[in-house]
């Protein structure tokens, strides 16, 4: 029995090395897939940060442009309302 003990106690110990080693390899891993996850998304904002910065002056090109239609088309109801209210006093 004290050999069949001893082979047990052997044949453990390698299963736990073997167990120890997979489990090193796994933690490893998960630290390069986080370090890779984290990298990714600061590449993504980054980038959409960066494309924002460079295309923020068209941005404000547009919104100056649309507000000046804005004005436009309020103006031109204001001398339509105008106009009409010639037109009522004739």
């Amino acid at each position: 029995m004290d050999q069949e003990v001893k082979h047990l106690l052997e044949e453990n110990l390698e299963l736990e090395k073997e167990n120890n080693q997979l489990l090193r390899t796994v933690v490893k891993k998960m630290y390069w897939q986080t370090v890779l996850t984290v990298m990714k998304w600061v590449f993504v904002l980054a980038i959409t940060f960066g494309a924002f910065y460079f295309i923020e002056p068209f941005l404000n090109q547009l919104y100056s442009i649309y507000g000046g239609v804005g004005q436009s088309a309020t103006q031109a109801t204001q001398k339509a309302s105008e106009f009409r209210d010639l037109l009522k006093n004739l």
